[in-house]
């Protein structure tokens, strides 16, 4: 791709920012306690703080990691549900 994207597509609409990756975890293991979680998350967001962590993440794009709710997904949730209903209609 050499143009933007706003150069080479017709947009006809931007959503928010929609977190598109995870770090996700079971809500059924036996060991994935809050504690567990917590230090997972800080793992996480510590490897995207240094330089050598960015170098092994680069793959994917990412320039770190930051924790999230449920709520942060609301912006994907709606966006799925316009998408369904513009399907279903047709």
């Amino acid at each position: 791709m050499t143009n933007s994207i706003w150069d080479d597509t017709a947009v006809i609409g931007v959503t928010p920012s929609i977190y598109n990756d995870t770090i996700s975890v079971s809500k059924t293991s036996p060991i994935m306690d809050e504690d567990f979680k917590a230090a997972l998350s800080e793992a996480f967001i510590n490897i995207g703080n240094t330089e050598e962590g960015k170098a092994v993440i680069a793959i994917y794009s990412h320039n770190g990691y930051l924790p999230a709710q449920s709520s942060d997904y609301d912006s994907e949730r709606a966006a799925q549900e316009m998408i369904q209903t513009l399907n279903s209609a047709g």
